[in-house]
């Protein structure tokens, strides 16, 4: 996670210094691997100062997540020239581009007709089916039946699907949602945004309501135990 604001930082890499492996943390952060005990590992992030961890027995002992807070670096780059008014007539250029090509697939539908929207799923990851099939799917799309449940390739895509929704309902817990909530600030609000980020359960059916109140849930948690 970042150190600055406890929040998650994707795709990091892993690396096993006795089983000499690469692993990659997932779009939200989080990996599980197995290593020998007293291994090391090194933790790289673009954007982050590398770091190296000792694999102890503290790490087996406890059932929470075990947080890595990973430092900012910035990089020193040489002079960018952009000249403005190019990019801006370029910009112009492929607005009218788009406007026209707009305009040549209108459909000229009555007004009381509205288009239906397309899934946000995106194609490459997109499964056969939307859902588990119904067992009459066997007589009428065998092929399809049978891909949904023996084919690896659609099994991974169930699983991208799953990490896209989770992915969409994470981006809701923000730091200024908890902030708001708790009213916290400087160290207790880093404190109360890494309890919120270990014990906090979303689901696909997630919104801003309900992140927000499971968030005060969380914050009531938080001050009860602080309390003790």
């Amino acid at each position: 996670m970042n150190a600055a604001d406890s929040m998650p930082v994707p795709f990091a890499q892993i690396a096993s210094y006795k089983k000499l492996l690469m692993y990659a943390a997932d779009s939200i952060g989080e990996f599980t691997i197995i290593l020998p005990l007293n291994d090391s590992i090194k933790i790289l992030a673009l954007g982050f100062e590398p770091m190296v961890v000792t694999i102890c027995d503290s790490f087996s002992n406890t059932e929470k997540p075990v947080l890595f807070p990973m430092v900012k670096i910035s990089y020193q780059i040489q002079q960018v020239d952009i000249n403005a008014y190019s990019t801006y007539r370029k910009y112009n250029e492929d607005l009218k581009t788009m406007h026209t090509k707009a305009q040549e697939m209108d459909l000229k539908l009555p007004a009381d007709i509205i288009m239906g929207k397309g899934s946000e799923i995106p194609a490459p990851i997109r499964p056969v089916f939307a859902q588990k099939p119904p067992i009459a799917a066997a007589f009428w799309n065998p092929f399809s039946y049978a891909t949904y449940y023996l084919s690896k390739q659609e099994k991974e895509k169930r699983q991208l699907v799953k990490l896209f929704h989770k992915d969409k309902v994470r981006q809701l817990l923000t730091p200024d949602i908890m902030q708001e909530v708790s009213g916290l600030e400087g160290e207790k609000l880093q404190q109360f945004m890494i309890y919120c980020n270990v014990n906090i359960q979303l689901t696909d059916k997630d919104t801003y309501t309900s992140v927000r109140s499971k968030v005060m849930e969380l914050y009531m948690d938080f001050l009860n135990k602080e309390n003790k």
